[in-house]
């Protein structure tokens, strides 16, 4: 195959993947029973009537009431802190299908923002080109679009995270306080907290600190004292690690021989060869964006709950490879959807090919550090 043939193959599989994550908002308003999102607006709605949010019952009447009776087999359980409920509150107001095409159009903005900001401010030593396919296989990839389709909140948390990497080169601070965005989903940050401690990132940890604090008063503003315990208890009695469509790599060596034990035990060896790993690579972790895309990687590797639509994350460890390797992070990235669409049609619950994938980039990535970590020169980590 001549290079032409193959970029021209290239941009139709690109547009075709942008076209697939355009189209989900329709999807998503086709099948609102269907969505993540009446669960957030179902949370909100018992917070702002004093309800009892943390309890399995009082979620589904608030669901049967946001959805005014429609019967729906997707019932998700709300186990996010009491601040996301709060935060949706403005929505629960409106007409679901309102609220939900507010929401999308926002999630899109977010997605094509942090998009842009990764291209410009994060890859500039790529051509367009390179960029714009990039990019396309990673923010637009078929697991991230199902995302889309659910209404979930990744689109928002990813812009927020990027959006910290970028401004955590002049603002630690307050870069730091958007990626602690993040403790609203603990499978996605905390090997990021161990590299930015191996890294001395002092002023950044302060900033997901700060965040950590408002996570904790707002709960104890929103809930009282004598119920602040109610979110970290149910979460615990909610926490299924047979999840569906989960892409984990220590659930899929659990599922293969029916045992949670498994899956913790591949989960905290995964966790504890990231932190090594972290430790042999503390050279370049004083680089914030380089500890975020390899503390961040590691993490998700390590995770015993991870979903398909988190791989949207996956664009800042496989754009801070792109730097130098675009080849090897495009076809990753590309692996990744093709793995989806396989987990998808032939395996709908025990997924195979998307932990593959994952365990494949995390090598690539960890790779690409160590490379790094023995050419000095090579270490001016990503612009911001």
């Amino acid at each position: 195959m001549n290079a032409r043939l193959r970029s021209r193959l290239l941009a139709v599989v690109c547009a075709g993947l942008v076209a697939d994550l355009l189209v989900q908002p329709i999807r998503a308003l086709r099948d609102l029973q269907d969505t993540d999102f009446v669960n957030f607006l179902a949370a909100s709605r018992i917070l702002r009537e004093g309800g009892c949010l943390y309890c399995t019952g009082a979620q589904r009447a608030a669901t049967n009431v946001v959805l005014g009776g429609v019967p729906t087999g997707h019932v998700v359980a709300f186990v996010g802190p009491p601040m996301v409920a709060a935060a949706f509150s403005p929505l629960s107001l409106m007409d679901p299908h309102v609220a939900l095409g507010l929401f999308l159009v926002v999630s899109l903005l977010g997605i094509g923002g942090a998009a842009w900001l990764i291209a410009s401010r994060l890859l500039p030593g790529l051509s367009t080109p390179r960029r714009l396919a990039l990019l396309a296989a990673t923010a637009a990839s078929a697991p991230a679009a199902w995302g889309l389709a659910l209404g979930q909140s990744d689109p928002l948390l990813f812009c927020a995270v990027v959006g910290g990497i970028i401004l955590c080169g002049r603002w630690p601070i307050v870069g730091g306080l958007l990626i602690s965005v993040l403790l609203v989903k603990p499978q996605l940050i905390l090997l990021i907290v161990v590299a930015l401690i191996f890294g001395r990132n002092w002023r950044v940890l302060g900033g997901i600190a700060l965040g950590a604090v408002g996570v904790a008063v707002s709960t104890v503003a929103l809930m009282g004292w004598s119920r602040v315990l109610d979110w970290p208890r149910f979460v615990a009695s909610q926490y299924d690690l047979i999840a569906s469509h989960s892409i984990s790599v220590p659930l899929f060596f659990g599922t293969l021989v029916g045992s949670t034990t498994v899956t913790l035990a591949v989960s905290l060896l995964l966790y504890a060869i990231g932190v090594a790993l972290l430790w042999r690579r503390r050279a370049l972790l004083g680089d914030a964006a380089t500890a975020l895309a390899l503390g961040l990687i590691l993490t998700m590797t390590a995770s015993p709950h991870l979903l398909a639509y988190d791989a949207l994350f996956l664009t800042i460890p496989l754009a801070w490879l792109a730097r130098s390797e675009w080849g090897p992070a495009l076809m990753l990235a590309l692996l990744m959807s093709a793995a989806y669409v396989v987990d998808s049609v032939a395996v709908p619950v025990t997924a195979w090919a998307e932990p593959l994938v994952l365990a494949g980039i995390a090598t690539a990535v960890v790779a690409h550090g160590g490379r790094i970590d023995r050419a000095p020169a090579l270490r001016p980590g990503m612009a911001t």
